[in-house]
């Protein structure tokens, strides 16, 4: 359920940001101008997009938390890296293509 709800919150930030705008602004207490501004220069990209081999369905978000954490060690933001596979299996590219179909 959260994975389309999060669909329709990108649809809209895609198709329709004006209403995301309003919406955004509305739940932080801020002027739809202010809330225009924090929403310019990011990507939004779709649940299929999410599945793809870029993100959720490849090793995009899997490289991404390696990194992390790998930076986070060195920095000793954390103690140890999880183990092998730890973060090659964290990415649930299955539930999303199962959603975006």
């Amino acid at each position: 359920m959260w994975t389309i709800v999060q669909a329709e919150g990108t649809r809209l930030l895609n198709e329709e940001p004006e209403t995301a705008a309003t919406s955004i602004a509305v739940q932080l207490g801020v002027e739809k101008p202010e809330a225009e501004k924090l929403l310019d220069g990011y990507l939004y990209p779709t649940l299929e997009e999410q599945a793809g081999v870029e993100y959720f369905g490849g090793d995009g978000l899997a490289t991404a938390l390696t990194s992390t954490a790998e930076f986070l060690e060195s920095q000793g933001g954390i103690e140890a890296l999880a183990g092998d596979g730890a973060y090659q299996e964290m990415p649930y590219g299955d539930t999303i293509e199962e959603v975006a179909r």
